[in-house]
């Protein structure tokens, strides 16, 4: 049950790859999502499984990535999805009662997390790869200010989704 519940998991997060929402300076996806909705109704160790299984298929081509992918700027989000997998997975796992705004805090605590690595990352590979670093103001406008308040808002309504589907789901997930 568990390949399947994970596997599941990863073909959402591909497919959030293919939903773009498209804004005036940049495109956006709804990746993230899916993997914190992962996390917050697999816990840790099966949303950590869903999304490395979901970066090796993008290494290995599968959603139009590739290996050359690690030296874009955004790859760093991408890493940062597995260790928010984990975090928000955990902190999920270790509430006492799952209440909405307990949700939507370890949504938002996984949404930080994947803005400062992938912020970061993208940091050194422009600077220090690319050497095109924009500027701080530049990089902050691309990396976290377009799109933090969009992600934030679907933390929101990740928690709503979570509060209602996990107690639905919980007895084909402790298998």
């Amino acid at each position: 049950m568990t390949a399947a519940v994970c596997a599941l998991s990863c073909a959402l997060i591909i497919l959030g790859t293919f939903i773009k929402i498209p804004l005036p300076m940049i495109s956006i996806t709804l990746q993230l999502e899916f993997v914190l909705l992962s996390a917050m109704l697999l816990g840790a160790w099966r949303s950590s499984l869903s999304v490395a299984a979901y970066i090796i298929l993008g290494l290995c081509g599968v959603p139009g990535g590739g290996i050359g992918c690690v030296l874009k700027p955004s790859f760093g989000f991408i890493i940062g999805f597995l260790v928010a997998a984990v975090v928000t997975g955990y902190i999920v796992e270790h509430l006492k009662e799952r209440t909405f705004w307990k949700l939507f805090f370890a949504a938002l605590a996984g949404t930080v997390i994947i803005y400062v690595i992938g912020t970061v990352y993208f940091y050194f590979i422009t600077r220090l790869y690319l050497n095109t670093y924009p500027g701080f103001m530049k990089m902050m406008s691309a990396c976290v200010f377009m799109t933090f308040p969009k992600d934030a808002v679907f933390c929101l309504l990740l928690a709503f989704i979570a509060k209602r589907v996990y107690p639905a789901i919980r007895k084909y997930i402790t298998c």
